[in-house]
Parts: structure tokens; C-alpha cells; sequence
């Protein structure tokens, strides 16, 4: 069937009409065009349109396109407007411009088992769309595989997105669902942005060639599950994107797992999150963000696995986290690590160095290992606050358990009912805790500081209290119970501290090595 404009026209009120093993061509316009037409189905047939393959305008709902074929010169393979419960089963679509396109009022359309191919932009393109459904489906597209444009209640399952921009593009488009699908792009995996809210992203592999395997600008409350993200950073947060949630996922950055600026209280859970140079990465305004049951690794040698910059009461949970320094807070407020294990694996790395004036710090029931020449727990650089350490095990390892230093006036420290395992290291000095510069003081109550292992050293000490008025320490036990084989060992060192309310504390150790 061959027309100027038209190949084959339905026209309002045509129902029920079937069109089998044909080739339809409408040489300036339209392969095949139905309006207000219902219930009519095409079979094994080829549309071919200079401008469209299909239109299925106002109006025409439950029709049916099997196994066929359908190509726009120009726009679209196949495009519905307005039109509603119409079905599209193992046929190829292909136009200029997009695959396949769900316009204004395009709603409870079906697309399955077919192909969308969009030469100058997208595959499939869905605009002000709602409800429709695409499954096992492969969308390519010169821009984006899919794009999503104020359409809400979609669904794409078990179908491939591929676009030299982005797999899937989702803009200012609410409450979508994408479930186990591939998404690629030479840009991002998956772009969320402009207020796309409560989407949901499940069993599924995001990829971004070049930037981010899935990120999203000034979005909220959308869902990530079980599934799989790559790029530059893998997870990519900015500008408002608040109240998202991640888990059951693995995301590896070639820089970043996991990077966050000027976005709150997302969650990550039950996770792992890798980076070429940072595993996490919360930079300034990143605030009341949670991170529990995860693991971060940082494969760089000189940076950290967690990084935390700028950003406040930001919280870690019963993860692990490993890197040259484990865990880096900088400028920071109310950082929150609790049920967490820590390694530092760089040979000067810290497993925590809060620093850059950070303010308040609570630090408990962590298990904790630095570098053989840094320190378990490292507080530096003016930071204050509430700085709470408590019910932590310090493995033995670090030149130094906790060492706090150059803490500023009103600064509060509790260091309390941790176990700190000492170090003996061949020509180093090693200390258990090591506090200097505290213009307040510090609380030092009941912990436990051992040796356990025997070794020579030049000098080592549970505690030492440098230029730190006021300290109070109490109900500690220090113990070496001849582990020291040469060198010097010193129970309790206080240098220029004066006014220390010491009590109620058991100081043992026993060989030859004894200050």
C-alpha cells in the first residue's frame, strides 16, 4: 500500500481492522496512522514513513503491532499521543530522530520483546507519558537509550539502554520503575534530575564510559536495589539530591564509589562501594547522610577510603572501611562512626585523622588498626567540639593507639572504656595514648591499655600527657606484663600538665626493660 501521505489511514471510529503481511508507505508523511480508532491489529507487515512509521493518535486504544517493522525518515519509527492500552510485540523501530516516542496522554501502552532505535536522539522517548510499560526491550539512541521527560508510573524491565549521552535519562519525571535492565551510556549509566522524585532502580547495571554510572542533581527520595553502577564516580549526588536510598549494590569508581556535594540524608546500606582514589567522598554541604552494613576501599596509596569534607552529622555504622587512612574528616561537624572496623594499610596512614577544625566526634564500638608509623586515631588540626571515644579496640600495629593533639579551648575529650593493644617497634617510639596541646584537658577513665606482644623498642608508653592542663585520669589499667625486651618503658609520662586529677588506676609491668 503505497500513498503520498498516508499509507494505510484508520480514521476515527475505524475499530477492528487487521493488517497482516503488508508493506505500507507514506512517501511524504506516515506508513500507518490511526485516530480515535480502537481494537485494530498489525501482523508481519513493514510501515515506512518519510516523516513516521506509526502514529496511533488521540483516542485509539487496545490495537495491536506484532512482529513488525516500522521506520520514520525523519522523527519517529512509532508514535503514540493521547492514545491509550495499545500493544507492540517483537517488531523494530527505528526513526531519524527517536525509536519510538509516548507523547502527551500516552497512557497503559505496552512495548515488549522489540527494538527502538533512535539515530539522531533517543530510542525511546516518553513526554508528559504516564503508565506505560517496556519489557525486553533494547533501546539505542544518539543522545539516550530511554528518556523519561515529565512522565510518572512508567515501567522498563528486562531490557538494554544504551546512548552515547546516557542510558537512561529521567527529567522532572516521578515515580518510574526500572528493573532488571542494562544501562550504558558514554556519559552516565543513568541521569536522574530536575525534581525526579521516588523512581525505583532495581537489579540492574548502570556503566558510565567516561562520568558517573548512575547521578542525580536535585532529586529526592529515589531507590536503588541490588544492583550494579560504574564510571568515574559510580554514584554521583549534587545539588539537592536528599532522601535517596542505595542498598544491596556494588558501585566502583575508577575515582569515586560514591561522591556527595550539597545533598542530605541519603542512605547507603548492605553494600560495597570501591574507588580507584576514595571509596566515599561527602564533600561541603553534604549533611545527615548515613552509610551501615557497607564496605569502602580506597585502592589509592595516598588517599582515604572514607572522606568526609565540609559536612555534618554524617553517620557510619557496622561497616568496613580500609585505605591508605581509612577514614579522613575534614572541617567537619558531628561526624557519628560506631560497630565499624577501620584499617589504614599505607605504612604513615591513620585509620581515622579528624582534622581542619572539625567540630564533635563520636567515635565507639569500633575495631581500629593503623599504619606501622601512624596512628590508630589521629585528632589534629585545631579540631573541637564534643570528641567522644569510646568502647573502641585499638589493635596493635600504629606508633600510636589515640593521640590527640592541639585541641582548642572549650574542646571536650572523652577518651573512655576502650582496649588499646600496645606497640613495640624496633628504633620508634610507640605510645598507647598520646595527648598534647589540650588547652582543656581530657577525660582518660576506664580503658585498658596492653602489651601482648614481646619485641625491643626505644621507648614506649600506655599513656603520655604533653602540655595538657586539667587531665583526668582515672580507673585505667596499664599493663605490660614483661613484653618489653629492651628499651624504655613508662607507665604514665606527664610533661607540663599541670593541675591532672589521677586516681583509682592500676599500673602494672614487669622485666627488666623499665622507666
Amino acid at each position: 500500500v503505497w500513498g503520498g501521505n498516508f499509507g494505510v489511514n484508520l480514521a476515527a471510529g475505524s475499530d477492528s481492522n487487521a493488517v497482516s503481511l503488508s508493506t505500507m508507505i507514506g512517501n511524504a508523511q506516515l506508513g500507518f496512522y490511526a485516530s480515535g480508532s480502537a481494537s485494530n491489529t498489525v501482523t508481519q507487515s513493514y510501515a515506512w514513513g518519510g516523516s513516521y512509521g506509526a502514529i496511533f493518535n488521540t483516542g485509539s486504544s487496545y490495537n495491536a503491532i506484532s512482529f513488525s517493522t516500522m521506520i520514520g525518515i525523519s522523527v519517529s519509527g512509532l508514535y503514540f499521543n493521547g492514545s491509550a492500552s495499545n500493544t507492540v510485540t517483537q517488531s523494530f523501530l527505528s526513526g531519524g530522530t527517536n525509536g519510538a516516542e509516548f507523547n502527551a496522554g500516552a497512557i497503559y501502552n505496552v512495548i515488549s520483546l522489540s527494538t527502538m532505535i533512535g539515530t539522531s536522539q533517543t530510542g525511546l522517548r516518553s513526554q508528559s507519558a504516564a503508565s506505560n510499560t517496556v519489557t525486553q526491550s533494547y533501546l539505542w539512541g544518539a543522545t539516550q537509550g530511554a528518556s523519561l521527560e515529565s512522565s510518572n508510573n512508567n515501567t522498563i524491565s528486562l531490557s538494554t539502554m544504551i546512548g552515547d549521552n546516557f542510558g537512561l535519562w529521567v527529567f522532572i519525571a516521578d515515580s518510574n520503575t526500572v528493573t532488571e535492565s542494562y544501562m550504558r551510556g558514554v556519559f552516565d549509566g543513568a541521569r536522574i534530575e530536575a525534581g525526579a522524585d521516588r523512581n525505583t532502580i532495581s537489579l540492574s547495571t548502570m556503566i558510565g564510559s567516561t562520568q558517573f554510572g548512575l547521578f542525580a542533581d536535585a532529586s529526592a527520595s529515589n531507590t536503588v536495589t541490588s544492583s550494579y553502577l560504574s564510571g568515574s564516580d559510580a554514584l554521583r549526588l549534587t545539588s539537592g539530591a536528599n532522601y535517596n536510598a542505595v542498598s544491596l549494590s556494588t558501585m566502583v569508581g575508577t575515582n569515586t564509589g560514591f561522591y556527595a556535594t550539597v545533598s542530605d540524608a541519603n542512605t547507603v546500606t548492605q553494600s560495597y562501594l570501591w574507588g580507584g582514589s576514595r571509596g566515599v567522598y561527602f564533600e561541603s554541604g553534604s549533611d545527615y547522610n548515613a552509610i551501615s552494613l557497607s564496605t569502602m576501599i580506597s585502592d589509592s596509596p595516598s588517599s582515604s577510603a572514607l572522606y568526609l569534607a565540609q559536612s555534618s552529622s554524617n553517620t557510619i555504622q557496622s561497616s568496613y572501611i580500609q585505605g591508605s587512612t581509612a577514614a579522613l574528616v575534614v572541617g567537619s561537624t558531628g561526624t557519628v562512626i560506631t560497630s565499624s572496623v577501620l584499617v589504614a594499610t599505607n605504612t604513615i596512614g591513620n585509620a581515622l585523622n579528624l582534622t581542619g577544625g572539625s567540630s564533635g566526634l563520636s567515635l565507639s564500638l569500633n575495631t581500629i588498626l593503623g599504619g606501622p608509623l601512624g596512628n590508630g586515631v589521629l585528632i589534629d588540626g585545631a579540631s573541637g567540639g564534643s570528641l567522644v571515644l569510646s568502647t573502641n579496640t585499638i589493635l596493635a600495629g600504629a606508633e600510636r593507639g589515640i593521640a590527640v593533639l592541639n585541641t582548642p579551648v572549650g574542646a571536650s575529650v572523652w577518651i573512655t572504656s576502650n582496649t588499646i593493644l600496645g606497640t613495640i617497634t624496633p628504633g620508634r617510639d610507640t605510645m598507647g595514648i598520646n595527648l598534647s596541646g589540650l588547652a582543656s584537658g581530657a577525660t582518660v577513665a576506664n580503658n585498658g591499655i596492653y602489651y601482648r606482644t614481646p619485641g625491643s623498642g626505644n621507648a614506649t608508653g600506655p599513656l603520655i600527657v604533653q602540655n595538657s592542663p586539667g587531665v583526668v585520669i582515672e580507673h585505667n589499667r596499664m599493663s605490660n606484663p614483661g613484653m618489653l625486651i629492651a628499651g624504655d618503658y613508662r607507665g604514665l609520662f606527664l610533661f607540663n600538665a599541670d593541675n591532672a586529677s589521677i586516681r583509682f588506676n592500676d599500673f602494672h609491668s614487669t622485666g627488666s626493660a623499665l622507666g
